[in-house]
């Protein structure tokens, strides 16, 4: 097969669902004997685990003009050297940043993909909207963030491709012959996401201050950083907390963190795909989780959802877990993990990323 050249561009490499998609969809193309260069708006401090021999550039992207003239230079400088075959632009920014290049430069075939159908300003919708026909082909995580976005009019109906994003199902599986899965009393939970508002981290805090009322050994692991930190650690502390919730920071070894706790709590009140929520089934944990717009498209009747996103909503679901009996935690457990093998196997995703790069390429011939 021809050698064909692919350049993602995204705003940085920090942790996070985007992020790994790209990285990982990496992997998987050189090992098919595809080109692959990654480029970065922004500098990628914490980033996620990469393996050396990526090739990564970055634009060092700031919000004044000279910045934007000498990253468009730099960034014109590798596309007219590698002439790739197609360029695949992945969140806002790196999305508007290789339209407007497109339109006083060539590039061959010009895909973006959006992995949430929520943004912070309408104004993004705008811009999205009025550059749209400048790119080939939109795609996105989920059916309903696609309608969502089309009910934007970001793009027209039915135009939007779906990709659901996948996970390494092979890497987050269940702890062999862990026998705390089958104790009634062991009520070990876990979270995983950036500290920050719309993770709903202080309702969960204040609804576990509840539950430990009533499950004294209960405890809970915050994976995750971000600007909440300061604030979290606050509220544990004015809580009397600190033996029953952690802060756990960054790990780049979640796996192992899913594979010693017996449930998932996901407070969010959005989430454009929610991919620690598969990594959560397919290690076969009970998943509760807010019912945010795209939550039954992963987890749907494989777990416990809350009634809302309040502290009181939160409370309600965890102890409705914590009184499960074994074989009901075993049988969540288990369905959740087929659930995620037969949908989001990363492997199926991988595939479909590269039909349609084929699919694309061969039209463009």
């Amino acid at each position: 097969m021809r050698k064909y050249t692919v350049v993602y561009v995204i705003n940085n490499l920090k942790m996070g669902g985007a992020e790994s998609i790209v990285r990982d969809l990496s992997y998987f193309l050189k090992k098919k004997k595809w080109r692959v260069i990654i480029v970065t708006l922004f500098n990628n401090h914490d980033s996620i685990n990469l393996n050396k021999d990526l090739e990564i550039y970055n634009l060092n992207f700031s919000k004044n003009l000279n910045s934007i003239i000498k990253a468009i230079k730099k960034f014109n400088f590798l596309i007219k050297n590698v002439n790739p075959e197609l360029v695949h632009a992945h969140l806002f920014y790196s999305i508007i940043f290789t339209r407007l290049y497109r339109l006083f430069f060539k590039i061959n075939i010009l895909i973006a993909t959006l992995h949430s159908s929520i943004e912070s300003h309408n104004l993004i919708y705008f811009f999205l909207r009025i550059t749209n026909f400048i790119g080939d082909l939109l795609t996105t995580v989920s059916t309903l963030a696609a309608k969502s976005l089309e009910n934007k009019f970001v793009a027209k109906r039915n135009s939007i491709f779906v990709i659901p994003n996948g996970i390494d199902t092979n890497k987050f599986k269940p702890e062999e012959n862990n026998l705390t899965k089958y104790q009634l009393d062991c009520l070990s939970f876990i979270t995983i996401g950036r500290l920050t508002k719309y993770k709903n981290h202080q309702n969960l805090i204040l609804a576990f201050s509840r539950l430990i009322k009533k499950f004294p050994n209960a405890t809970l692991s915050i994976i995750g950083d971000g600007e909440e930190k300061s604030v979290l650690y606050s509220l544990i502390s004015q809580l009397n907390l600190n033996n029953n919730i952690f802060l756990i920071g960054l790990s780049s070894n979640v796996s192992s963190y899913l594979k010693n706790a017996n449930f998932y709590i996901h407070a969010s009140l959005w989430e454009g795909f929610g991919l620690v929520l598969a990594e959560a089934m397919s290690s076969e944990l009970v998943v509760i989780s807010t019912n945010f717009d795209v939550a039954y498209e992963i987890i749907e009747n494989c777990g416990i959802y809350t009634n809302g996103f309040t502290a009181e909503d939160l409370y309600e679901s965890l102890y409705f877990a914590c009184c499960l009996p074994i074989s009901n935690r075993v049988e969540l457990g288990k369905n959740a993990r087929i659930r995620i093998i037969n949908n989001f196997d990363i492997s199926n995703m991988y595939l479909k990323y590269e039909m349609l790069y084929l699919r694309l390429l061969k039209n463009k011939i």
